[in-house]
């Protein structure tokens, strides 16, 4: 980049006048004779012994012009001298005192014609019109200058007497440019520094400092000056014979770009950007260039001065927007950025039952990473079953309709189901009151019931924990049994047919049961037992029966510390909620064990799958996508872990008396439905399937309530089962029509 330094002043010289210049025609002009229109500018050069010099080369020069009056352009931006006599092609020095390479020569103020002194030592020049000038004079033999600043002419002047000049050894002007206001720029090699109005000039080497060699002596102004970089001034420097002047810094005064403002203020890749601010450029014609989280913007466009537009290019990082203008940056302006758009509860697919209210709000994501909580949005929806006011959806008629979210250049769909009624829930097993019996279905008592599994066939599994048991309901016949379990609490439980509290269960195609041996802290199968049959086997899948702990491993090498709930994963394992260990387990049917998040410490992290933390993790369940859905914290809080990420969707300040905390325990991909059908009200509230009010009753919508709900199982018909635990009963929910398969 250049920088331009300028110096410009007059003499103090005490020379004796001229007395007699002799006859016109004594001066040798290398430019046309004066004509009548022109003054004519007569001097006499002087030795310093008060001798006249003959051949002393003269050149006017504009006074005061704030450019170099020659400027020597040397390759790679080396300092060069580019003194009046320079010609073309010639070697000029570095500030280090080697030979650079050969300097282009431009004239740029010199003003013609030149001329030389005669024998008797006079010059004479023709003006080229009124003004002031300076008159430079060197001599390239003895290696002397002189100068004399501010010779002006006036309308009507004739000639103009310059008067004597005396030449002496030149003197060095030695400095340094600095740019306060601008620290990021640190390398000002190649910055220009020069007289106004004279022919003394050199640029910076890379850390600012400059020598301007062959000055003639006297008083200087030195000005530096670079457009996009902003100017310095120095003034009355004296400049001694054959002396260096140290000048020391010369700070040159910026105006680097300031950004005011963005709009939007939070920006989707590809969507256009308005930027306001002040010095963006446009009036002097710099370059300007925009990044945006270290990426070049495209589609960069200068409006004026204080506005430009750009568009966020792809693979931008979140967070800093900055421009260049010239050689000068603008602080860093912060642009959060997405690009795609999410809805509060990630899904494709949302059921609204009758009257209900949906809040309407989208998230920015960049990559796989939630980075805007709250961005400008803006709905609308196709279809009559429901209307959007405000900012909230609310459910009218049956139907379906579109739901989508624009935000900048991105948009989001999600299909909405209006169901036309109310879900209805009965009580078809237990007999309402704890205890431990077999029998007809109504008799039946249960205590301290947690999961429930489905077979083919239509009969239930139930991990009937506080009796230490697994039990069969068959909704068929009509009659509760027992698979396997007693009251009794065998020490050690491998190779019995004992348990200590089951707490999940699930059932695969062969009829065998797996089952979350909470307090024995393994993953256990059985076998047999229908109807009062036996046991054929029963052993340990995974974990090390009655030894708590945290390890992966296969079969006894895996330990466990409160295996909660099991549910059936895509390819087939088994996902386990590890309760006292915060964590989410992986378990194949070969008995190998691998952690999928947490890392056994509680907490509520989300982020990384290998830095994200669990807090009592109850229930979860994996969709055909991949992703897996955790009631987490005791049931008040609804993760998703997704491509690797742990969020949080959902967190309340205490469980709900619904089945909520327990729908994800569905475990297959259809019945999604059922947890989508729990919405989130405008008021942070929610919309329940079924309950909403601690209670025991029967009943549809509302009018049904739950004691206290532990695990979700779907019937072959559609309908759920729910284990009511605090009750001792199961309760069937029949679904509305349009959720049912």
């Amino acid at each position: 980049m250049g920088l331009l330094l300028v110096l410009s002043g007059c003499t103090s010289s005490s020379l004796q006048p001229l007395k007699d210049l002799g006859s016109p025609g004594a001066a040798t002009a290398s430019g046309p004779a004066s004509a009548g229109t022109a003054a004519s500018l007569t001097g006499r050069i002087l030795d310093e012994a008060g001798t006249p010099v003959a051949g002393v080369r003269i050149d006017l020069f504009a006074h005061g012009a704030d450019v170099s009056a020659l400027v020597a352009i040397g390759a790679g931006g080396l300092v060069g001298n580019a003194a009046a006599g320079l010609a073309p092609g010639s070697i000029g020095t570095t500030t280090s005192g080697l030979a650079a390479p050969a300097l282009a020569v431009r004239r740029v103020h010199a003003l013609p014609p030149s001329a030389t002194t005669d024998a008797a030592g006079v010059f004479r020049l023709a003006a080229p019109g009124t003004g002031s000038y300076n008159v430079a004079a060197v001599d390239g033999a003895r290696g002397t200058r002189a100068w004399r600043s501010k010779v002006v002419v006036t309308s009507g002047d004739t000639s103009a007497l310059v008067g004597d000049l005396v030449l002496r050894p030149p003197g060095t002007i030695v400095g340094r440019v600095t740019l306060p206001a601008a620290p990021e720029v640190t390398n000002i090699e190649g910055v220009e520094v020069f007289v106004p109005g004279l022919s003394y000039t050199a640029r910076c080497d890379r850390t600012g400092s400059f020598t301007i060699s062959n000055v003639a002596a006297g008083a200087f102004d030195l000005v530096a000056r670079q457009l996009g970089l902003g100017r310095g001034e120095r003034h009355g420097l004296e400049v001694t014979p054959s002396q260096a002047k140290q000048v020391g810094d010369l700070p040159m005064v910026s105006s680097p770009p300031v950004l005011a403002g963005l709009s939007p203020a939070v920006a989707a890749v590809g969507e256009t950007v308005t930027l306001s601010g002040r010095n963006l450029g446009a009036s002097e014609g710099l370059p300007v260039t925009v990044t945006v989280g270290g990426l070049d913007a495209v589609r960069t466009q200068r409006l004026s001065d204080t506005m430009l537009q750009f568009t966020v290019p792809r693979g931008a990082i979140s967070g800093e927007v900055q421009v260049q203008v010239g050689g000068l940056r603008s602080a860093v302006v912060d642009l959060p950025l997405y690009d795609t758009l999410a809805n509060d509860f990630e899904l494709s697919d949302l059921t609204l039952l009758p009257e209900a209210t949906l809040s309407l709000r989208a998230f920015g994501m960049l990559g796989d990473t939630l980075t805007v909580p709250e961005l400008e949005q803006a709905w609308s929806v196709e279809g009559d079953a429901a209307a959007i006011s405000g900012r909230t959806l609310v459910a009218r008629n049956p139907g379906r309709v579109t739901l989508t979210v624009r935000a900048g250049t991105l948009s989001a769909s999600l299909s909405v189901l209006v169901v036309s009624s109310d879900a209805v829930m009965t009580t078809p097993v237990g007999l309402g009151m704890p205890g431990y019996r077999d029998g007809a279905l109504k008799e039946a008592q249960f205590s301290e019931a947690y999961g429930l599994a489905t077979m083919a066939d239509g009969r239930i599994i139930l991990a009937d924990g506080g009796n230490n048991r697994v039990r069969g309901i068959n909704l068929l016949t009509g009659f509760v049994t027992t698979l396997a379990g007693s009251n009794y609490v065998a020490r050690p439980l491998e190779g019995t047919v004992q348990f200590h509290q089951p707490r999940g269960v699930a059932v695969d195609a062969n009829g065998r049961v797996y089952v979350a041996d909470y307090y024995a802290c393994s993953i256990r199968v059985v076998e047999g037992g229908w109807d009062g049959g036996t046991v054929s086997t029963i052993g340990t899948l995974a974990g090390r029966p009655d030894v708590s702990g945290m390890a992966d491993g296969k079969r006894d090498q895996a330990l466990f510390a409160g295996p909660n709930a099991l549910f059936w994963m895509p390819d087939g394992s088994l996902l386990v909620t590890d309760k006292l260990n915060n964590s989410l387990r992986r378990v194949t049917l070969a008995g190998e064990v691998t952690t999928l998040v947490g890392d056994g410490r509680p907490g509520r992290r989300d982020g990384p799958r290998e830095l994200a933390r669990l807090e009592l993790p109850r229930d979860a369940v994996a969709l055909d996508d991949g992703s897996l859905w955790i009631v987490d914290r005791q049931g008040t809080c609804t993760r998703r872990l997704a491509d690797g990420r742990l969020r949080t969707l959902l967190e309340l300040d205490r469980p709900l008396e619904t089945p909520y905390t327990t729908v994800a325990g569905i475990g297959h991909a259809r019945d999604l439905r059922a947890i989508a059908a729990i919405c989130r009200g405008p008021d942070g509230s929610l919309n329940a399937l079924a309950g909403g009010t601690r209670g025991e009753s029967d009943g549809a919508g509302a009018q049904g309530r739950f004691f206290d709900p532990a695990a979700t199982t779907v019937l072959p018909d559609g309908d759920l089962l729910v284990s009511d635990t605090g009750s001792g009963t199961m309760r069937r929910i029949r679904l509305p029509a349009e959720l049912r398969p």
